[in-house]
């Protein structure tokens, strides 16, 4: 075997194991494998293929696409290639690299993998059950989004009617929505209002 294959083996193996252990840092109350009642597999309450009510396909007023009062593209308020407070690139206090307290990678508070006490939220995807990235508050209308590896990739607008819109975090582009299950979690789609994930 050679050099570049016994790197990337290596580099895969640590990934993996990084990964592998960033999941078993979970709390098992906020764990879907664990707790099941958070589980939209088990829990048919908030499972958008089973609640018509928190389904954007079915329920218009929680879809952007039909509610123009959540939809960035006309709601000038929620969208941050217009309304440069709520933009990270263009307001400094919520960007986590100007503003370390909000970057995962040098606060150890916000670090759900050093801090057991972690108060933010966990997002995973909807085939695995596996976390995939989680939240940091950067203001009450603003959520970071950071992968495992903390690496900043999304944040969050809420939307005002108890829902958050998705945006990349390089571009500020509109990637999907967020709409509460109507219990203490919440469901993730993309802009055409396919179910991709959930939060706890």
């Amino acid at each position: 075997m050679d050099k570049k294959k016994i790197l990337l083996f290596l580099f895969i193996f640590m990934f993996l194991g990084a990964i592998e252990h960033a999941i078993s840092q979970v709390p098992q109350h906020r764990n879907p494998k664990i707790n099941t009642s958070i589980n939209p597999r088990y829990n048919m309450n908030i499972n958008p293929m089973f609640n018509s009510n928190i389904n954007p396909k079915i329920n218009n007023s929680i879809n952007p696409l039909y509610n123009t009062n959540i939809n960035p593209l006309y709601n000038t308020s929620i969208n941050p290639q217009i309304n440069q407070i709520i933009n990270p690139y263009f307001n400094n206090s919520i960007n986590p690299f100007k503003n370390a307290s909000l970057n995962p990678a040098t606060n150890r508070m916000i670090n759900p993998w050093m801090n057991s006490n972690f108060d933010g939220t966990f997002i995973f995807s909807k085939d695995s059950d596996q976390p995939i990235a989680f939240t940091v508050e950067a203001t009450s209308r603003v959520l970071l989004v950071f992968d495992l590896r903390l690496r900043w990739t999304s944040y969050l607008i809420y939307n005002g009617q108890n829902g958050f819109n998705i945006f990349d975090s390089r571009t500020s582009q509109w990637l999907g929505f967020i709409v509460v299950n109507g219990e203490d979690g919440y469901n993730v789609f993309s802009k055409k209002a396919d179910w991709i994930g959930y939060i706890y």
